[in-house]
């Protein structure tokens, strides 16, 4: 092929890309989504949100786990004197 028809096609491709970057500009202006401290903002929000809640299933894991150790000790004693009223 002859040079100037490969750059030609050089040419093309960059144009392709830029015109491929401006519509991409462009759409990201249109929707407002340009303002990236407000999306970060968002994204913290739902994580905070997401966080709290799982804090507090882990509390109520907690407290269930306690209840669970206290029957333990329940069920040991019982069976403590269960033992001492066989012997």
């Amino acid at each position: 092929m002859t040079p100037e028809i490969l750059n030609l096609g050089a040419v093309a491709i960059i144009f392709l890309f830029f015109l491929k970057e401006f519509f991409a500009y462009l759409k990201t202006k249109k929707n407002g989504n340009g303002n990236y401290k407000v999306e970060l903002e968002s994204i913290n929000n739902k994580l905070g949100n997401h966080l709290t809640e799982v804090n507090g299933k882990i509390g109520d894991i907690e407290r269930k786990m306690t209840e669970q150790c206290i029957d333990i000790k329940i069920i040991k004693e019982s069976l403590s004197d269960i033992k001492i009223a066989i012997k």
